[in-house]
């Protein structure tokens, strides 16, 4: 006699559709600490999470950096560090300048080469040139052309030697106002100098009161203004009650576009026609 009894077990297995529902279910009731953090807290962060680091406080778009996130901001160039929570810094195309002020009415920034000791211009080895779209020279600025390893005879001061160990034996340093070409054609000799480099300064800071050998010194650490420009459709966004910022989540603001955020709302908000 066969004592084997057959158990049948009915599962229900619930359709898919079923199973999509409490998926959604369950990310619903996960907090937003631990999820990514929803487009509708965007316009609130970016309205009330400005930058602040020493003397530049209540930034807001274009710049992001620190606890401001990348964004509410315009893209990687316009990122901000907060260099000792004293000074702050930003890179133009791969070069590091310090931010002195930013004038958010006018769309203006001056800024200068990080902190420049006495004789650190003697051993710079990159030209100042802004090349970047989203920032261009004020009209003040002027360029300044510093010439190295030059005959005795046309220098203005002489570097020490240490400083001039990877770029050759003379330590005759001259400077012109001007870029390079134009310096060369109205003083010809120039050419038999070693090597040269183009920096940035704003108009007049090569003061005639000051020694000549403390002039590009000062000159540096004057620093220059730059301008930049905020996109049309932000500044609609703005006069309509929006924050603008960038659609990206990329932690260096890059592959940016445009976005408006505007308060009570679940999704990414279009621009304002």
């Amino acid at each position: 006699m066969d004592n084997h009894i057959g158990i049948h077990v009915h599962m229900h297995i619930p359709p898919i559709r079923s199973f999509i529902h409490l998926l959604l279910l369950i990310n619903t009731l996960i907090p937003s600490s631990l999820s990514q953090q929803p487009l509708s807290n965007r316009y609130s962060v970016c309205s009330q999470q400005p930058y602040n680091c020493g003397t530049l406080s209540i930034l807001s778009y274009p710049f992001w950096g620190g606890d401001r996130p990348s964004y509410c901001g315009g893209g990687h160039q316009f990122n901000l560090v907060c260099d000792t929570g004293l000074t702050t810094s930003i890179e133009i195309t791969s070069q590091k300048f310090q931010v002195i002020f930013i004038d958010t009415l006018q769309n203006k920034m001056r800024m200068m080469p990080m902190p420049q000791e006495e004789d650190d211009f003697c051993s710079m080895k990159l030209d100042f040139n802004l090349t970047s779209p989203s920032f261009w020279y004020s009209e003040t600025v002027q360029n300044i052309t510093i010439f190295y390893d030059c005959p005795s005879g046309i220098s203005n001061f002489t570097c020490p030697s240490s400083s001039l160990s990877n770029h050759g034996n003379n330590n005759n340093v001259v400077f012109y106002e001007g870029v390079e070409e134009q310096v060369l054609k109205d003083n010809p000799k120039l050419k038999e100098c070693g090597r040269s480099l183009r920096v940035a300064s704003d108009e007049d800071v090569l003061n005639p009161t000051v020694t000549v050998d403390n002039q590009i010194f000062e000159a540096l650490n004057r620093g220059f203004h730059v301008e930049y420009s905020i996109p049309e459709k932000c500044k609609r966004c703005m006069r309509s009650g929006g924050v603008c910022g960038s659609s990206s989540g990329d932690p260096d603001g890059s592959n940016a576009a445009l976005s408006c955020y505007v308060p009570h709302v679940t999704s990414m908000s279009s621009f304002p026609s």
